[in-house]
């Protein structure tokens, strides 16, 4: 996850320290995880201004919520006709004029007889009851954002004490923003992540660069139960012919070790009184076909799939809803079975050469850059059909499917 920003060390010079401003400051903080706290801070800040009402937006996010908005002192109503697509054409030109960074007056920008005769005001802002504003705009990585606390006429314009101790709360303000923008692309990521390795059908463990268990899908826990002991204790084979023996655990450090990560296979007797193997791929994260980014580059995948029952693609399936024609959608079945290059070539009659020729044309439809990838997203697509034998070799019913440093 992100590293998060740390609250300032010390409050401003000469900023009022009283008990309701401590307590706005806890509040702010608090909004980071807290959604609910924003509109309590907001109000606190309103009522410590003489204010009617307050509205916070921050748009341009790099997240899927792309604008967020918080109000105190504002209904359903006020809401909607503020972030209006109609409030934002009429407000432009007050914006543009604005400067960003410091607390703005509204006779800063306009002249109260113009603000009167102004569609803005008489459409957007004297439906709500409130005339005079000060506000705060600001943008940076690109996100722009607009804190904006209004009150009505018979009040009288905000005083500029109240424009420096606001002024004064923004360092906690852009602190406690950036931090929720953060976290929130954090939890995207995050949330995005499992989704996409949960849908898996087969399973998968993912490890953190200190070889610390981060993620393990449903499909992993129903082949080997407590991953934790499993990889602790487990014994593989490396290869099926001469019976040679590691430790998963030692094969996991040999590959972490690898400045080149070239993946791994191992073989495992599947230990739940089924026949057949469980086939164990170690390899970085990146050979998904997903897009990783920072920490993620680092993290170490095992991919671990069955072969207590042969697979079948709905090939149909895959033509319609990719567009693959028959001979590719046979080929990307054939991959997903477990087939090697040299395997499909003999099944289909062509040469090894131009099964990689296909592959490409696969990948580009499916949204995918390898074998591993392609695999992946053939997955859902797929049905194990009926069991296999216990002499059944690993190699020849699931094969080599990752082939190394292939793409």
């Amino acid at each position: 996850m992100a590293q998060m920003p740390q609250p300032p060390q010390m409050l401003p010079r000469g900023y009022p320290m009283d008990p309701s401003d401590v307590g706005l400051l806890e509040l702010l903080y608090c909004a980071v995880a807290n959604p609910g706290a924003w509109s309590q801070a907001l109000g606190k800040i309103t009522d410590r201004l003489g204010g009617s009402h307050a509205m916070l937006v921050a748009s341009g996010l790099s997240l899927h919520d792309r604008s967020f908005v918080e109000t105190a002192g504002l209904d359903e109503p006020d809401v909607a006709r503020f972030t209006s697509d109609r409030a934002r054409t009429l407000s432009q030109p007050l914006t543009a004029a604005m400067p960003q960074g410091r607390p703005v007056q509204q006779r800063e920008l306009i002249s109260d007889h113009d603000m009167e005769k102004a569609d803005y005001y008489n459409e957007i802002v004297r439906p709500a009851g409130g005339f005079h504003s000060l506000t705060v705009l600001q943008g940076t990585n690109g996100v722009q954002r607009q804190l904006i606390l209004c009150r009505s006429r018979s009040k009288g314009e905000f005083t500029n004490a109240a424009a420096e101790w606001l002024g004064r709360l923004l360092p906690h303000f852009n602190v406690v923003l950036v931090a929720r923008d953060r976290l929130r692309l954090a939890e995207s990521r995050s949330n995005g992540l499992s989704a996409t390795l949960d849908s898996l059908n087969d399973g998968v463990i993912l490890l953190g660069e200190t070889g610390r268990i981060e993620f393990v899908n449903a499909g992993a826990r129903s082949m080997i139960g407590s991953p934790e002991n499993w990889l602790a204790h487990a014994k593989c084979l490396e290869d099926t012919r001469n019976g040679r023996r590691i430790r998963l655990r030692d094969a996991l450090r040999m590959f972490q070790a690898d400045p080149q990560r070239k993946s791994r296979r191992l073989y495992i007797e599947r230990g739940d009184g089924n026949a057949g193997w469980i086939i164990i791929d170690i390899l970085s994260l990146s050979r998904f076909g997903l897009r990783t980014e920072g920490e993620d580059a680092g993290r170490t995948s095992v991919l671990l799939r069955s072969t207590g029952g042969q697979i079948e693609v709905d090939r149909r399936a895959l033509e319609d809803l990719h567009h693959l024609t028959a001979r590719e959608s046979q080929i990307a079945a054939l991959l997903a079975s477990g087939e090697t290059v040299t395997a499909i070539s003999d099944k289909t009659g062509l040469t090894s050469n131009t099964v990689r020729f296909y592959f490409k044309q696969i990948f580009a439809k499916m949204g995918v850059s390898n074998q591993a990838g392609l695999v992946a997203a053939v997955r859902p697509y797929t049905v194990r059909t009926r069991s296999v034998s216990h002499e059944a070799s690993p190699t020849s019913q699931m094969g080599e499917a990752f082939e190394s440093g292939r793409r």
